[in-house]
């Protein structure tokens, strides 16, 4: 009696799972210039957290979360590192992600990928309260 110990699959079944993942990207892409777009965000921006986000599935943080929340963290970072005063509700309310979601990835973003964040200056926030 022989077992599967599922170390190994079919040649096909790899190819699809990677062709999968290559679109499952993509279109979390899409879904991250779509929230840059209705946070009205410079390109560089859009560049940055598109750059975090590749860095996070080369790393292997991605596996087992949905990579809408790990694009929407990622445009989140990428705010913060751009020291842009966008804040997380802004973020979450432009991706449609949940709150807890985003904030959580986020974490694991900064402390996984090694990424310095600068303190936020709290006047710069003050106009968007004002």
């Amino acid at each position: 009696m022989s077992t599967w110990s599922g170390g190994c699959q079919p040649r096909r079944l790899k190819a699809l799972a990677i062709a999968n993942r290559v679109e499952a990207a993509g279109v979390a892409l899409r879904e991250l210039k779509k929230a840059s777009e209705r946070l009205l965000l410079p390109h560089g921006v859009t560049d940055e957290a598109t750059c975090i986000y590749r860095r996070s599935l080369e790393t292997g943080l991605a596996k087992g979360k949905p990579l809408n929340q790990i694009a929407a963290s990622s445009l989140y970072a990428a705010c913060r590192e751009r020291e842009l005063p966008t804040t997380l509700d802004d973020v979450v309310a432009a991706s449609g992600v949940g709150r807890k979601a985003v904030a959580r990835c986020y974490r694991l973003l900064v402390r996984e990928l090694d990424l310095k964040m600068p303190i936020a200056d709290p006047v710069e926030y003050i106009a968007r309260v004002a």
